[in-house]
């Protein structure tokens, strides 16, 4: 049983985010709530007063703790089961928090290119 428990807040409409969490296996260890940041839009609001953009990264939330954007991502890969050779590449890159940082920004660029091609609006 999952007794520890974790919230991501991502972008629903972002097939990357959507994706990434999806490819994930962290229900494995942890209780995971995925949380669409597009359906409740106050939680978009509460994080950017608290200094969380959204539209620069996603967000875990652990007991007390946030993690955003390639902070994110970086506890992801710790919190990831490794068992198929796509998770293993994902560990591979993004194990290392100083990897996560140079990676991420290339990984948010991505998404807003893809945002626009597919013309979503941002959070």
């Amino acid at each position: 049983m999952n007794t520890q428990k974790i919230s991501i807040i991502y972008d629903g409409d972002c097939p990357f985010c959507r994706n990434y969490v999806s490819f994930l296996k962290i229900k494995e260890i942890y209780s995971v709530e995925l949380i669409n940041a597009r359906e409740h839009p106050n939680l978009v609001t509460q994080y950017k007063k608290a200094g969380y953009d959204l539209n620069q990264g996603f967000i875990v939330k652990h007991n007390k703790t946030i993690y955003h954007a390639d902070q994110a991502i970086h506890f992801l890969t710790k919190a990831t089961n490794t068992n198929t050779l796509g998770l293993q590449l994902n560990q591979s890159l993004f194990k290392n928090k100083q990897i996560a940082q140079i990676l991420y920004p290339f990984l948010k660029t991505g998404r807003n290119i893809i945002l626009k091609l597919k013309k979503i609006p941002k959070l």
